[in-house]
This record gives C-alpha cells, structure tokens and sequence, in this order.
C-alpha cells in the first residue's frame, strides 16, 4: 500500500479458463474422482484418500486421480502423507484404482476422464482448479470458505463441505456417485457459469 501509485489506472483482471484448451471428453462407466494440489494438511489429501478409502470398501467403488506434488522439498507439501497413502492403500488392496501423478502438462487430459473433482483445502485462493474441473463438466465439492468460495452456489454449481469434516465430505462424494443425475446437473450448471464469467 505505501508504493502503491495512485495515478496510475487500476484495473480488475479475473481468472480466467480456455474452454477451447479443456474440451470435454466421454467419461468412463467407472467413476473418477480427481484432486489437483500438491499432497499437504492444507489440500487436505490424506482426508480425501481417507474418504474415498471408506467409500470404496462400503461398496462405492471409483477410482481416484492425485495430481501435484508429492514428494519434494517444497515447504508446504507432506510426504508422510504421500507415503501414507502408498502403505495403506497396499495393505488395503485398493492401489490399483489410484494413480498418483506429480506436476503435468497434460492436466486437461486429466480433467476429461473424470467425473467428480474435490478441493477440501483448509484455505484457499481463487482457485483456476476450479473453473478447470467446471469447465470439463465434472460435479465439483469445495470447502464452504467464508469470502473465498462465496462466488461458487452451493446445491446449483457445487457442493459446499465443512472444513475438516470427514462426514460431511463423506456423504457429499457418496450423493454424487450415486445419484447421476443431480451430479449431471451440477456439472451442468457449472460449465455454463464458467464459460459465461471465466472464459477467456
């Protein structure tokens, strides 16, 4: 604020997406839930592993796509999360229906062969996962951040959880893998949003 020059003409550039860059593809009959964020208490991955985790042995099955960092010397991000989720999910016999992918340039790809994507971050910036997740047309769960996410319509556009909360995510992705056309209408109504606000 004090090497702000107030002569100078301000002006608000919001995020932004390319629908054109994230085409929307054919969804497999499996279920896919994708996270994108770096593996961190703050991303809350080892929750979503957790979640989907129980889901899966109650009988909902999906598979499960991690993608950022995993397993490096950035200073927010966890590796005992990282390998937590590598142990358990062996001994639980349920790795095969998780791919961890680190950093990519093919995120769009990514996008396009799933069909629920989550963001139960503790905070949050705008973030472009977001308006990448609606612009592919998957169902989308965020943290029900005061400010942050008041842009995002719960029950229109999104699912809204409560921070940390491990039955609130739980039965929000279990609503969505089971009930297709509600999760279609979510997915729906947040690509019109983003290509009516966001798109570039």
């Amino acid at each position: 604020n004090q090497n702000f020059n107030k002569n100078i003409m301000e002006e608000y550039l919001p995020n932004f997406v390319n629908k054109n860059k994230f085409s929307i593809k054919k969804k497999k009959s499996l279920h896919t839930i994708i996270s994108v964020g770096f593996f961190s208490k703050i991303k809350n991955t080892k929750l979503t592993y957790l979640v989907w985790k129980k889901l899966f042995l109650n009988g909902f099955k999906s598979n499960l796509l991690l993608i950022g960092k995993y397993n490096s010397d950035y200073y927010l991000q966890d590796n005992k999360i990282y390998n937590y989720i590598l142990t358990d999910s062996e001994t639980c016999k349920i790795h095969k229906y998780i791919r961890i992918i680190g950093e990519t340039k093919k995120i769009s790809q990514y996008y396009q062969s799933s069909n629920i994507f989550v963001l139960p971050s503790t905070t949050e910036g705008f973030s472009g996962s977001i308006l990448e997740a609606m612009i592919t047309k998957n169902a989308v769960i965020i943290t029900d951040l005061k400010g942050i996410h008041d842009i995002w319509n719960n029950k229109k556009n999104c699912l809204k959880i409560k921070k940390n909360s491990f039955k609130d995510y739980y039965y929000c992705l279990r609503f969505l893998i089971k009930n297709k056309s509600f999760r279609e209408k979510l997915a729906t109504n947040g690509y019109s949003f983003v290509k009516k606000n966001f798109d570039i």
